[in-house]
């Protein structure tokens, strides 16, 4: 039987997007506690990422770039088996919501519908990968992304280009007054 991990990402960090800093996570307590109740209702482990992942390597990049840290740790501490799902501080599930890690099979992600939110999100991660072109269709939204063992090859090798241009996209960032 595989086992199932869903882990939200506390991580205290400076994002900015669209000249807001975006460091107050109070609003999680109320997605935390949809997650954990669902969880707990499908026998599903929780797990809360409340501290910086990847020690000094990774020390300067956003929250948002740290998450896909986690499923190498969750997989490597739980085994090959595992499948682990990576929600957003800002995502509430349903109560309703059947338990979609049983059926989950490599990579999974929601489908972006919003033309200004896709847009606004490429935007303010564009700088990060210059010599790389996304097409708006081929966008997803990662507030809620499955991944499993089969998927860590690609993780590695999509941080190595971000872990080496963080602290420059950092100081560029707009800063409020």
């Amino acid at each position: 039987m595989r086992r199932k991990v869903v882990a939200m990402p506390l991580i205290p960090g400076q994002l900015h997007r669209n000249r807001i800093r975006r460091y107050d996570l109070d609003h999680a307590r109320f997605s935390r506690a949809t997650w954990q109740w669902w969880c707990d209702r499908h026998g599903i482990e929780f797990l809360v990422l409340d501290r910086p992942l990847g020690g000094s390597d990774h020390a300067l990049m956003p929250p948002t770039f740290q998450r896909w840290l986690a499923p190498e740790h969750i997989i490597s501490e739980r085994g090959e088996d595992t499948v682990v799902a990576i929600v957003d501080a800002d995502t509430m599930v349903r109560w309703d919501t059947p338990d979609f890690l049983e059926d989950a099979r490599g990579f999974s992600a929601v489908k972006a519908i919003n033309a200004t939110w896709i847009f606004e999100s490429i935007g303010a991660f564009q700088p990060l990968f210059p010599d790389v072109s996304l097409p708006w269709w081929q966008y997803f939204n990662a507030g809620l992304v499955v991944l499993g063992a089969a998927q860590l090859r690609v993780l590695r090798a999509s941080r190595a280009r971000p872990r080496r241009r963080s602290a420059e996209s950092a100081t560029r960032q707009p800063q409020l007054p």
